[in-house]
């Protein structure tokens, strides 16, 4: 069978939808009129969450205590992170958010945001630890040695994968994970 563009968008476009109500964004029952869109950072904070679902940390990384989430940089996401993730579990263990306001406050960690105002300055290597998948705003993150950056396309919420960086950190991203992406940056890209 051939899967074309349009059931390509179709199948994204439910699996978005479908995270949205599984994180309890919007109440399913709700009446459509009803229903409140999703902020910019709650969809990130959805985003996360599932980045991590679909990532295997090597086994340098803490295996044993909980998922760290950190936000480095100022806090974009305000208490939705925190609040989004609360009970929440990534390869059965809990999640945990800790705040860091430069790179070398960063400890182990196996998520990091790296909000816009962080990534201005710092050196590409900041980025590129072992272990730690790093997100951040744009192609200029990925540049950096950035593992997933968030953009918009079309007023979606999108983001492209640099599978380099991914490898030079130790991580093995699921291939679910980049089918997802609107783009996944080859060698030199």
């Amino acid at each position: 069978m051939v899967v074309t563009s349009t059931q390509t968008r179709t199948r994204r476009a439910w699996l978005a939808g479908a995270l949205i109500v599984c994180l309890g964004l919007v109440r399913p029952d709700a009446h459509p009129f009803a229903q409140t869109q999703a902020s910019e950072y709650e969809l990130k904070a959805a985003f996360l969450y599932n980045f991590a679902k679909f990532v295997d940390w090597p086994p340098e990384a803490d295996a044993t205590g909980p998922v760290c989430f950190g936000v480095l940089g100022t806090d974009p996401f305000g208490a939705t992170l925190d609040r989004l993730i609360t009970g929440k579990m990534v390869h059965e263990r809990p999640i945990v958010v800790r705040h860091f306001p430069t790179p070398d406050t960063v400890q182990t960690c196996h998520l990091v945001y790296v909000s816009a105002t962080a990534a201005r300055g710092f050196p590409a290597d900041a980025y590129a630890r072992t272990g730690v998948l790093s997100v951040g705003e744009d192609d200029a993150f990925l540049a950096a040695g950035g593992v997933i950056a968030f953009g918009m396309e079309r007023n979606k919420l999108r983001f492209t994968v640099n599978p380099a960086a991914a490898e030079r950190a130790q991580l093995k991203l699921s291939s679910q994970l980049l089918k997802l992406a609107l783009r996944v940056l080859r060698e030199g890209q």
